[in-house]
């Protein structure tokens, strides 16, 4: 063996440092995506933010809009002109939109974790209380929205406490708790919430 490593230790050290070599890229490699990652949602975050068709429908979500409820824009006898209605159904539309890419990279892809879009959570709740939303994610092409939420409501109340639950809007810095380690209830995130019934609305 002595003999073996005398006669091959140029070849084990180039090994040994080409094995560090590797091991030092890919966790500079790791950091560089982690990054990146924190970055992608930040943007989103501001996204939500700044863009005014979202933030018409979230008022409405928050129950900020003196001029339209949930209800009277997706309630079986909606009390809005057409016209208005229209303007509401669409801005709800591009939020839609945003969530359902959103949760598409959670169920789908695995390209995003629950951890790092647990940050949005506020807005998947929102939705899921309202049987009338629910109904119109799973009809006009957005279901995903709809099974996600109630597992990022899982995973809420795995990972925080009730009182940093609450009901206020999300903070942009909590996007940065991007690129980490994906936390699951079960190997399947939907198995153990297929069931849950989203409460009626008030």
């Amino acid at each position: 063996m002595l003999d073996w490593l005398g006669n091959n230790w140029r070849e084990i050290g180039a090994g040994v440092a080409g094995t560090i070599a590797l091991w030092r890229y890919l966790d500079t490699r790791r950091l560089e995506l982690a990054w990146k990652r924190t970055e992608f949602l930040f943007s989103q975050a501001e996204k939500l933010d700044n863009d005014l068709a979202i933030q018409k429908a979230v008022r409405v979500l928050a129950g900020r809009d003196p001029n339209a409820t949930v209800v009277r824009i997706f309630g079986p006898n909606p009390d809005l002109s057409p016209a208005e209605r229209s303007a509401y159904i669409e801005a709800f539309e591009k939020l839609f939109n945003f969530l359902d890419r959103i949760a598409y990279g959670v169920l789908h892809v695995c390209s995003l974790t629950m951890q790092e879009v647990a940050n949005f959570s506020w807005y998947f709740n929102l939705i899921r209380r309202h049987p009338c939303l629910t109904a119109y994610c799973e009809s006009q092409g957005f279901p995903d929205v709809v099974r996600l939420a109630p597992c990022l409501r899982i995973y809420m109340e795995d990972h925080y406490r009730p009182d940093e639950l609450g009901g206020a809007e999300p903070c942009l810095h909590a996007a940065a708790c991007a690129a980490q380690q994906h936390v699951q209830r079960s190997a399947d995130p939907l198995e153990s919430v297929e069931n849950i019934v989203a409460p009626p609305e008030s």
